[in-house]
C-alpha cells in the first residue's frame, strides 16, 4: 500500500525529502521542513536513528509535510 502511495503522490508532482538513518543531523537543516525529536540511544549524539514520519515537498519544493526524525540524545 505505501509504495502505491509513494507513487501516486510521484505522479502527482510530489516529492519525498531524502533522510538518511546513520547520517548526522545537521543544525543547518531547516525546521520548515524537519522536525527532530530527540530519543535516548546509545548511538552518538544528533544521529540519526529513525525516521519517525516521511516528508514532502510540492513540484514548487514547498513543505506539504515535516519529516519527523528520532535523533540520538547521546
Amino acid at each position: 500500500i505505501i509504495r502505491k502511495a509513494l507513487a501516486y503522490l510521484k505522479k502527482e508532482g510530489y516529492t519525498e525529502m531524502m533522510v538518511v538513518v546513520g547520517d548526522k543531523f545537521d543544525e543547518s537543516y531547516p525546521d520548515t521542513k524537519y522536525e527532530r525529536r530527540r530519543i535516548p540511544s546509545n548511538e552518538s549524539k544528533d544521529k540519526i536513528i529513525k525516521l519517525i514520519r516521511r516528508g514532502f515537498l510540492d513540484k514548487n519544493g514547498v513543505t506539504v509535510q515535516k519529516a519527523v526524525v528520532g535523533v540520538s540524545a547521546g
